[in-house]
């Protein structure tokens, strides 16, 4: 039997959003924090937009070393993208050999390569719609009781 109902949003996406439900049920799986590793076998464009978008990924919680493949197909599809833009100036559609005219094939790899890489950016949250959703600034701190209770007392000013 299948999953009925739209994905379940994680936690960090929740505390981000600001909303109630990131308190509700037991904590989201817990994976190595921090970025992975670029894979070696992306394209030039795909390998720069991993530098582009990994700083801001990181900086609001939402990549681990868990999503290298998910975002590593991201990377790749965005490259893919480019490539087929850069392509389709050459005209969108071609003159085969006897006169005919057909559609250029790089126009189907584009559109095929941007359904891949907005279907792969909404999974990091960061395509136009998902966006909207998300507050702005870095995520919550997680609140140690320990650390309030060491810094009780102690004044914020500097000495003059």
């Amino acid at each position: 039997m299948g999953l009925r109902g739209p994905r379940p949003t994680p936690k960090v996406t929740l505390k981000i959003r600001g909303s109630k439900r990131a308190n509700r049920g037991g904590p989201d799986p817990q994976f190595t924090p921090g970025a992975p590793q670029c894979p070696d076998h992306l394209g030039d464009m795909a390998k720069a937009e991993w530098a582009r978008m990994v700083p801001e990924l990181e900086g609001a919680g939402l990549i681990t070393a868990a999503d290298m493949a998910i975002f590593a197909a991201y990377c790749q599809a965005y490259g893919d993208w480019v490539e087929g833009c850069e392509q389709v100036e050459n005209g969108k559609v071609l003159t085969g050999p006897n006169g005919g005219e057909y559609q250029n094939p790089w126009v189907s790899i584009r559109n095929t390569a941007e359904e891949r890489m907005t279907k792969h950016a909404s999974h990091f949250g960061f395509s136009p719609a998902s966006r909207a959703r998300v507050k702005a600034g870095p995520p919550p701190k997680e609140e140690n009781p320990f650390e309030e209770f060491m810094n009780r007392g102690k004044s914020k000013k500097k000495p003059g």
